[in-house]
């Protein structure tokens, strides 16, 4: 895409005259307001600047990354200036497209400049600057290469309008990751643009500076990652509300995955509203619903199961396998929003990615981590062999039955070698917590679905806000949960040579 020309708007000035006794100091403060006018005028901040993915997966010697921005309506004049840590500032050319919905009405204007041959394993600053002033200037890391340290900050279900969403985001600027991984339920409750203007932008973009009651401005410095959660893709309907599936719009993704949506990718209604749709998301419908990417020695595979297209079609297995296969990094992850193994009622039924476990195993993934329940657990390392068909009496296909063999003996200090994957719940991220288990509601499961429960869970948390940090250092990765004052509620460390 060409960059657009930009304009300014300039405001008029007052036709009154002042007295002679009171010229100079009017027109003093005419001219001071006048400068003020002019800068603010140009437009007003929706979503200051933050960073996006480059269409990469594997990590190389450079990196590209996208910067965006959201205002209202009105232009502005904005140029970028981006210097690495090692070499010579350079102009970026910015690109411009509007965003108009009609349910509220929103006008807007969304900018991107894509910052390409960033050096990997270094910094760089970026200033983005509104008729020659800067608007912000950070500093922010790219990624690094395997073999070196890294650490990722990941969560879900997030932005809700709680209090709890901004004590999380003050704890994750002071720990200071390399990136943060979202695990769904992005903004509630149905994914639309107009929710990331009542409860994101605020938190993790425009916040002035860390602070329990403010967030932080995370997203200027570091990279968001999205994972498409039910709430970004499948209650916002395109037909009832046209700034619905705006996480398509707002993150970018990787281009790792299929290139043409299949059966797995939001589906979409026909006609105009689609078609606008899929331009205004380009190429983010369908990456955002599968798609991969590496931090250090951690390779992250990303499935939709939000329930906006169809998780257990054979092509998720299919695309999943061949990819974690092809991965060569010491780690690696899977995140989906629904969790195939967890031990609370809310959402307990929803089972369908069990029937990959077989394969997780197979192609040896570390972690799987979603969210969707809102709370922090862990299992146990497992092992799981998914009996055929639906049990009996249960009313969804979504219960998923089967034996499990389960590695008691690793608890991530003393035995720090799992022998089984590891099932994450990061659902903590700031919304309304889920706090009772299923052991004490065995009744309430279908007949002859008892199978669907056993004693894998290592431990829950949900008596707070939560979010978890992965921590890689030569041959060992250590999964820390810290609380929203930062009090570190679980640890444990997986080595592998």
């Amino acid at each position: 895409m060409l960059p657009i020309p930009m304009t300014t708007s300039t405001a008029s000035s007052p036709t009154a005259q002042p007295s002679p006794v009171t010229r100079a100091p009017v027109l003093a403060v005419l001219l001071s307001a006048l400068l003020l006018a002019a800068h603010a005028s140009a437009q007003e901040f929706i979503a200051k600047p933050y960073l996006q993915p480059g269409p990469q997966g594997p990590v190389g010697p450079t990196d590209t990354l996208f910067l965006r921005w959201i205002t209202d309506s009105t232009p502005g004049n904005f140029t970028v200036t981006v210097q690495p840590a090692k070499g010579q500032s350079r102009a970026v050319a910015v690109t411009r497209e509007p965003l108009e919905f009609a349910q509220p009405k929103q006008s807007l204007l969304r900018y991107t400049a894509r910052i390409d041959g960033l050096p990997t394993d270094s910094s760089f600053r970026y200033s983005v600057q509104l008729n020659g002033t800067p608007v912000r200037q950070v500093t922010a890391r790219t990624r690094a290469t395997p073999g070196k340290p890294v650490r990722l900050a990941l969560m879900g279900d997030m932005a809700s309008g709680k209090p709890g969403q901004q004590k999380i985001a003050h704890q994750i600027a002071l720990a200071d990751p390399h990136a943060v991984i979202t695990l769904g339920d992005i903004v509630y409750k149905y994914g639309r643009m107009s929710e990331y203007t009542q409860h994101f932008w605020h938190t993790y973009a425009n916040a002035p500076e860390p602070s329990p009651t403010a967030g932080a401005p995370l997203m200027g410095g570091v990279v968001f990652h999205a994972t498409l959660g039910n709430h970004d893709a499948f209650v916002g309907r395109l037909n009832t509300y046209d700034d619905a599936l705006a996480a398509h719009l707002v993150f970018t993704a990787p281009l790792t995955g299929p290139a043409t949506p299949g059966p797995w990718a939001t589906q979409l209604p026909k006609g105009p509203v689609a078609d606008r749709f899929r331009r205004l998301a380009g190429p983010a419908y369908p990456a955002l619903s599968l798609h991969s990417y590496d931090h250090g020695d951690i390779h992250f595979a990303v499935i939709d199961n939000s329930g906006g297209g169809k998780s257990d079609d054979p092509a998720v297995a299919r695309w999943l396998e061949q990819d974690l296969r092809a991965s060569k990094a010491r780690w690696k992850a899977v995140l989906m929003h629904c969790p195939p193994f967890q031990v609370s009622v809310a959402h307990y039924p929803e089972q369908r990615q069990r029937r990959l476990a077989p394969l997780l195993e197979a192609c040896k993934v570390d972690l799987v981590l979603s969210g969707h329940v809102h709370n922090y657990q862990r299992s146990h390392p497992l092992r799981f062999q998914p009996f055929p068909g639906t049990p009996k009496g249960a009313s969804s296909s979504a219960y998923v039955n089967g034996s499990f063999a389960i590695d008691t003996t690793f608890d991530g200090a003393d035995d720090t070698t799992p022998d089984g994957v590891l099932y994450i719940v990061a659902g903590g991220g700031g919304t309304t917590l889920n706090k009772t288990p299923v052991k004490d509601n065995l009744e309430d499961l279908p007949e002859e679905g008892r199978d669907n429960f056993a004693p894998f869970n290592a431990t829950t948390f949900a008596t707070d806000n939560s979010f978890v940090l992965l921590e890689t250092s030569g041959s060992r990765l250590t999964l820390r949960a810290l609380d929203s004052n930062g009090k570190e509620v679980d640890r444990v460390a997986i080595d592998k040579k």
